[in-house]
């Protein structure tokens, strides 16, 4: 009677108290099932209270607030009979959810209870999504392997959702096809496949997988092949659009942040990345969090001060290990180990990169750069020179394959690195001069100049 009360008092705006019309609809029906077995009346207050708790669980996931989200889809969809598809469609948001806030043997609970229950229902829509998103699950949780596997689904799957019309999963279809590319360190290709993403969030209204999309976008933007000055331009641009979605904002910013530091207007950077931190611990998005520290460890690192970059990486390693994430932990570990080689802990280094080497999908490209790079250099500095160059040489392939320039950068200043001390300078400088293309063509203006005075000092040695 109550939830009845405050639904007719707030009239129109009964909308913005969903979650207390909810909550107290779902109390009456628990209340009335413990005197008696469930009836018609009992099952009406089910569905209410479910409609209500959904309603405002899916607010909650627009705004960002997954924490939220993941508690009212729950108890929206346990209030619902099993086999019911209303009820599958909210164990797909929940699952999501789930997975933002690192829940993520709960999230496969979940995935498969789905699967299961829609393929005895015949729902080829719904075990598809499933299937989709368990693969972007995967893509965390176990990810040797996946990049063909999610391909082949993908590609599969995208013919029976269009007959279908199913948009929402048509969305989250393309966009793990760019996971796939963002694996390869492809963002030509990153941007081929979330273009028809974003067109199908769109049409379907999904906020959460919009947000999900322009996350992969920016990301593409930001490390892809596009000069600093026309990413920051695109970033700002989308930044300009989405307001109004937290992680979109808060992952525009650091990304911000990531192109003002390449041009070495460091404090700015540092202000844009501290808003961005505060909006994902407001939000509890720990994930997302956990994966902007490579971002802000980069910035760090290219600022010559590797121990803030030590402290946020080992809090995100941390969370990450526990949460049985092992994509961004393999990245996480390496970049680790870049902070404590850049102090001169080289065995240190080596482990973390090693550890990284472990946790890393064989396709994950930048890790497969970034721990070699470390490696390498510390192979070098014990004097094991031809293990050294052909580590090194390695990263230096993986990354002529990808758009990436920065890190095609890096891996051949990695390469410089292991042939100067090897006592090698000519080829050391060949090395630096490609990299200084690359640094020079992307933008990256605090590279260049690290380069620039390697050559230097590279050619005092060789006159000397």
């Amino acid at each position: 009677r109550f939830a009845g009360w405050v639904d007719t008092r707030w009239g129109e705006r009964a909308s913005e108290v969903e979650e207390m019309i909810g909550y107290h609809l779902e109390q009456a029906y628990h209340f009335r099932t413990e005197l008696t077995p469930a009836d018609d009346r009992a099952r009406e207050l089910a569905t209410r209270a479910a409609e209500r708790l959904a309603s405002a669980g899916r607010k909650a996931s627009d705004r960002g607030d997954s924490p939220a989200a993941a508690n009212l889809l729950g108890r929206a969809a346990a209030l619902l009979p099993e086999r019911n598809r209303t009820r599958l469609e909210l164990l797909l948001e929940l699952a999501e959810a789930l997975m933002d806030i690192g829940k993520l043997d709960e999230a496969g609970t979940v995935l498969a209870e789905v699967t299961d229950e829609a393929h005895d229902a015949g729902d080829r829509g719904l075990r598809s999504h499933a299937q989709i998103l368990d693969l972007h699950l995967k893509f965390m949780t176990d990810p040797e392997g996946r990049s063909e596997e999610a391909r082949l689904e993908a590609e599969r799957a995208i013919p029976v959702l269009e007959e279908l019309g199913a948009d929402r999963a048509l969305a989250s279809a393309w966009r793990l096809l760019g996971t796939v590319h963002l694996f390869a360190c492809r963002s030509a290709d990153m941007e081929a496949a979330l273009e028809p993403a974003l067109i199908h969030a769109e049409r379907s209204g999904d906020t959460r997988e919009r947000g999900e999309i322009l996350f992969l976008l920016l990301v593409a933007i930001a490390d892809g092949p596009a000069p600093v000055t026309e990413a920051l331009r695109r970033i700002e641009e989308i930044l300009t659009e989405a307001r109004a979605e937290p992680k979109v904002k808060a992952t525009a910013l650091e990304l911000l942040g990531q192109l003002h530091a390449a041009q070495g207007r460091f404090e700015e950077a540092a202000a844009l990345s501290a808003r961005a931190q505060a909006i994902h611990e407001d939000l509890g998005m720990r994930v997302t969090s956990a994966a902007m520290s490579i971002t802000r460890a980069w910035r760090h690192l290219l600022a010559d001060d590797p121990i803030p970059a030590e402290r946020d990486l080992k809090a995100a390693y941390e969370f990450l290990a526990a949460a049985g994430e092992k994509s961004y932990l393999s990245t996480v570990a390496g970049f680790l180990a870049k902070a404590l080689y850049a102090q001169g802990r080289y065995q240190e280094a080596d482990e973390l990169a090693r550890r990284g080497r472990e946790a890393a999908a064989t396709e994950d490209v930048i890790i497969q750069i970034t721990w070699r790079g470390v490696a390498a250099k510390v192979l070098a500095r014990s004097g094991r020179f031809a293990e050294a160059e052909a580590l090194a040489g390695e990263g230096v392939d993986l990354a002529e394959v990808t758009d990436w320039l920065e890190i095609h950068g890096n891996a051949l200043m990695d390469l410089a690195e292991v042939v100067r001390l090897a006592g090698r300078p000519d080829e050391a400088v060949a090395a630096v001069e490609m990299a200084l293309e690359l640094y020079e063509r992307k933008g990256i203006v605090v590279s260049a100049r690290r380069a620039r005075a390697l050559l230097a000092e590279l050619d005092a040695t060789r006159t000397g």
